[in-house]
């Protein structure tokens, strides 16, 4: 969604020039401010351990945000340009903040539950270099399909620095705006078209297959609490090195944290 957003302001919003980039700057600090106000209380949840079903419930948070393109529009039928844009930013950034926390957490059982498995077997470097060449691997794809996709639409952009450079400097950044506004003016409906799908429907889609894999993760119930009592057992061991006796009372939290941390 971030990488997209600046051809969404630009092909979609029409704006460009400084109005565009005060809207980028507002976009991040409407992410920055929905961060800060979600992140509360999804340390609370995560810092201890829940009857609940965590996969569940983050799966659910996840699956909220599909209707961040119903609030695109609506919000675009009543509101000023580019209120619209900033209603799914942060629709999106409250559904998916959740996540990073669930995702290290997840992570953590199964690095857990391997090392368990065989003792004295350590493959954290394995999992976590997995988990971010799967992550790389999808942002590259995600980029190549966003600019080809474009591209096949019929997008031709003007590069507008080169064409006003050499300008006398009272009537560049006129030049310059009349460029930037020509060059969207003259994008093919495609453009627009292909943007909108990429915004209502493709990131919907594929917000709704992680809410699914999240919701449906098999580390949960019985499994997961034989990965407690296993980190339970290997902590009482380590308690009993460093001169301790059990987890600090009423703490079940370090007993979470240290399943995170393997």
């Amino acid at each position: 969604v971030l990488a997209g957003m600046l051809y969404y302001l630009t092909l979609v919003e029409r704006i460009s020039g400084e109005k565009r980039s005060q809207t980028i700057a507002g976009l991040g600090a409407v992410v920055a401010i929905v961060t800060l106000v979600v992140i509360v209380p999804w340390t609370q949840f995560f810092r201890k351990r829940r009857i609940v079903n965590t996969n569940a419930v983050c799966g659910l948070v996840c699956l909220a945000g599909i209707i961040s393109p119903v609030v695109l529009l609506a919000a675009r039928a009543f509101l000023p340009s580019p209120a619209g844009l900033f209603a799914y930013v942060a629709v999106q950034q409250a559904t998916w903040t959740g996540q990073t926390y669930w995702r290290l957490v997840a992570l953590g059982w199964l690095i857990d539950e391997d090392i368990l498995a065989v003792a004295k077997r350590r493959r954290e470097a394995v999992f976590a270099a997995g988990a971010n060449l799967v992550q790389g691997i999808g942002g590259a794809i995600s980029m190549a399909c966003l600019v080809n996709g474009l591209a096949l639409a019929g997008l031709d952009m003007e590069n507008c620095e080169q064409f006003c450079n050499g300008r006398p400097a009272e009537e560049e950044a006129a030049c310059m705006a009349e460029c930037q506004a020509s060059t969207v003016e003259r994008q093919p409906a495609a453009v627009r078209t292909y943007m909108e799908v990429l915004f209502c429907i493709v990131v919907p889609f594929f917000q709704l297959i992680t809410a699914a894999l999240i919701y449906t993760f098999p580390v949960k119930g019985e499994r997961l609490e034989a990965i407690y009592r296993g980190q339970a057992d290997r902590f009482q061991v380590t308690a009993a090195v460093v001169g301790l006796t059990a987890a600090p009372e009423g703490r079940d939290d370090v007993v979470v944290l240290a399943s995170a941390r393997g």
